[in-house]
């Protein structure tokens, strides 16, 4: 079995037209995983959403840069 390559999300939260599409187109042949992002300005409706849509909140950020100096270090480990 392949994996899965990882998506990570800039906006695009909540009820977002285009989250939603690319959520979507994201999961149509099932060769892609969302692994954290960051949806929204406001960091508590990020946690609620990726909450709703089954994201590990430890993988959702306050802002764009912190979300790519976390997960720079993340695939660096890797």
């Amino acid at each position: 079995m392949s994996k899965k390559i990882k998506l990570g999300i800039i906006g695009g939260g909540g009820d977002s037209l285009i989250g939603v599409l690319h959520r979507v187109a994201s999961f149509i042949n099932d060769n892609y995983e969302i692994a954290g992002g960051v949806f929204n300005p406001n960091y508590e409706e990020n946690l609620k959403f990726a909450k709703e849509i089954d994201i590990p909140t430890e993988r959702i950020y306050q802002d764009f840069d912190t979300f790519v100096e976390k997960e720079t270090i993340s695939l660096e480990k890797c």
